[in-house]
């Protein structure tokens, strides 16, 4: 079995790929707390504004890559992160990991 460059997760987003705007951020923001930011303004739509909807493969692929950083910080953080950096990675990733509980609790 291969093992997987997560690394390089971006790249394998065939979806993404049509929307260049988009995957040219994903890969700038890939390893850095700001893709959470990028994920957020991408998925998430304030309340008042009108913009046409991502096409359900994107979404899925954003949504896959979101779960891999969370799942793997250590093998997909740039190595250049500052100590900040880490330090907001970290309460990203927990914060998130919590928010995964809480809908799983909610479900039972």
């Amino acid at each position: 079995m291969e093992k997987v460059d997560r690394k390089r997760l971006v790249e394998t987003c065939t979806a993404l790929k049509r929307l260049p705007h988009l995957y040219e951020k994903a890969q700038l923001f890939w390893g850095y707390p700001a893709f959470f930011d990028f994920v957020d303004d991408v998925l998430v739509m304030e309340p008042g504004l009108t913009r046409q909807g991502l096409p359900s493969d994107v979404y899925a692929e954003l949504e896959r890559l979101r779960m891999a950083f969370i799942r793997y910080p250590e093998e997909i953080s740039s190595p250049f992160l500052a100590r900040d950096e880490r330090e907001r990675l970290k309460t990203i990733i927990d914060q998130e990991s919590l928010r995964k509980s809480s809908i799983i609790l909610d479900r039972h």
